[in-house]
């Protein structure tokens, strides 16, 4: 499989998560979708699905650790806005 392609089912996972946190009328928010994933990962079988959902949790990961450096370089002031997974999980 291609890189384009596991990327792209990354994101389609990503958006699964997403799916599944709406339907239970959950906060849309990166920690939520990385504990939706790695429920998603526990039950995939295949290695090449197993690769790309942990390409999807990468993704995630990077996601927070960026919201968190972000929160260091301000010196602990509080953020404006919530990091959720979807730009318009608010509106």
């Amino acid at each position: 499989m291609k890189r384009c392609d596991k990327e792209r089912i990354s994101g389609e996972l990503i958006a699964r998560a997403v799916m599944v946190l709406m339907d239970r009328n959950d906060d849309v928010t990166l920690a939520s979708g990385l504990k939706i994933l790695t429920d998603f990962q526990m039950k995939i079988f295949s290695a090449e699905q197993l690769n790309t959902c942990a390409l999807a949790i990468a993704d995630i990961k990077s996601a927070i650790a960026a919201h968190l450096r972000g929160k260091s370089v301000l010196g602990g002031q509080k953020v404006d806005r919530d990091y959720h997974l979807l730009p318009d999980a608010r509106k």
